[in-house]
């Protein structure tokens, strides 16, 4: 049987920019402003190196101005001290074979269906990655001192889950107020659709169609919403034998991420394999990434990463970047509460 070849319909160089820009537009992530694009780290991937520095101001301090007078005495001079956050190169790839495509090129423009395809997987890639690091932001606020400083928990496991337990627009203020006055920051939600359920049951959602922050969603206090049944949802009974999960809500300062993309070598690349299928052949497209999603306020655990990627110099899974130990938290401007961009609320 007789495949397309891949090879006659894609540029490579065409191709790739191309993707890259079909797959931030389709980004519901930095259509909420929840990731940004940072042209910092676009530079820092064109050069060398697994890490990229950067370091930040703090704040001035609240002290008291000195008061002028006829004295010799000198004023005290302040230091303005800094920070700094690590950063990790990812490189990721993808290959797709002619059969996995077969069904969705017929009758349509080949290019713009396996753009449109691979794009859609880049985005799921995507939200995939952020919630994994996420998770393992929560689990190092949860493990690391005993403070959950990100974290509202008020869901119930083993007995029967009551109105406290479950989602309500108070229990999410009160989530707000973990980043005390940069609560103001707050514009986007991520549900699980569970929980948007609930909103929508509560009437509690607004869909003004021409909302700049409806991306398809409504909106919830003015807030984006994000529906993602990949958010964590906690296994838990009602204490009768009954399943009773716990679900996560995070709310999000723009930018709470920030992207980079580099440009690997050869970005997109297709092969042809003549004797798969007994002979019928097959052909290959592969497409190749070099980013950066990087959690603000927080710094990579070098020594780990380190250890993780081993040798072979593996780029880190999202099981591994999942870790406790992946990132520690760093208070750019000296309070936790300032420097955070997202908190979590956990319901039944």
């Amino acid at each position: 049987m007789a495949t397309t070849v891949y090879s006659g319909i894609i540029d490579p160089r065409v191709f790739s920019a191309y993707l890259q820009e079909l797959t931030v537009e389709k980004s519901l992530l930095i259509r909420s402003g929840i990731v940004e694009r940072n042209p910092l780290l676009d530079s820092f991937l064109a050069g060398g190196g697994q890490y990229i520095e950067m370091p930040k101001w703090q704040e001035l301090s609240d002290a008291e101005a000195n008061n002028s007078s006829f004295s010799s005495n000198p004023a005290p001079i302040e230091a303005v001290s800094s920070v700094q956050e690590n950063g990790v190169r990812l490189n990721r790839n993808k290959a797709f074979g002619a059969r996995d495509m077969a069904a969705a090129l017929a009758g349509s423009d080949p290019m713009d269906v396996i753009a449109n395809r691979f794009a859609d997987w880049w985005v799921r890639h995507d939200q995939r990655l952020v919630l994994a690091i996420l998770g393992g932001l929560l689990q190092e606020d949860i493990d690391g001192d005993g403070e959950a400083d990100l974290l509202n928990n008020i869901s119930v496991s083993g007995s029967v889950a009551g109105a406290a337990n479950k989602f309500s627009a108070e229990a999410l203020l009160d989530t707000f107020q973990l980043l005390g006055d940069g609560k103001t920051n707050i514009t986007a939600l991520a549900v699980h659709s569970y929980i948007h359920t609930q909103m929508q049951k509560q009437n509690l959602i607004d869909y003004t169609p021409d909302s700049e922050a409806n991306i398809g969603f409504g909106t919830y206090m003015g807030k984006t919403l994000l529906v993602d049944d990949g958010l964590t949802v906690t296994a838990g009974n009602d204490g009768g034998g009954n399943s009773q999960p716990a679900y996560d809500t995070i709310a999000f300062a723009p930018g709470a991420f920030q992207l980079g993309f580099g440009s690997p070598r050869v970005p997109v690349e297709t092969e042809r394999a003549p004797l798969t299928g007994n002979g019928g052949g097959e052909e290959y497209i592969v497409t190749r990434r070099e980013m950066v999603m990087h959690p603000v306020g927080f710094s990579v655990n070098i020594t780990q990463a380190n250890s993780d990627m081993g040798a072979d110099r593996e780029s880190l899974s999202n099981t591994e970047l999942a870790q406790d130990s992946m990132y520690s938290r760093v208070d750019a401007d000296g309070s936790r509460q300032r420097a955070q961009r997202f908190c979590v609320l956990r319901s039944n």
